[in-house]
């Protein structure tokens, strides 16, 4: 098991998600909306984003014909080294 698996998410009306990982991080993802383009533009739609779920630890969403997850290493990285939050950008 990787540290960076997401154990707890807990996705906010203002785009913002909190995580805990498996080792015990935890912190804030926080998503611009108009930084939301390509395959993570159905997420401007809030409804989607809050159906936002945990598969094999990652954050991910059904948007229809795919499910779009995030990148797990990146997003532990930012958090740990970024006091706790991390600026989703794409």
């Amino acid at each position: 098991m990787l540290n960076w698996e997401v154990k707890n998410a807990l996705f906010n009306p203002d785009y913002s998600i909190t995580v805990t990982f498996n080792d015990g991080l935890s912190g804030i993802i926080k998503l611009n909306t108009t930084k939301l383009i390509k395959v993570f533009e159905p997420l401007k739609d809030v409804t989607i984003f809050l159906q936002g779920y945990i598969k094999y630890g990652a954050i991910t969403w059904n948007v229809g014909d795919y499910e779009l997850d995030m990148a797990l290493d990146k997003m532990y990285q930012e958090i740990k080294n970024n006091n706790g939050i991390y600026e989703f950008e794409k």
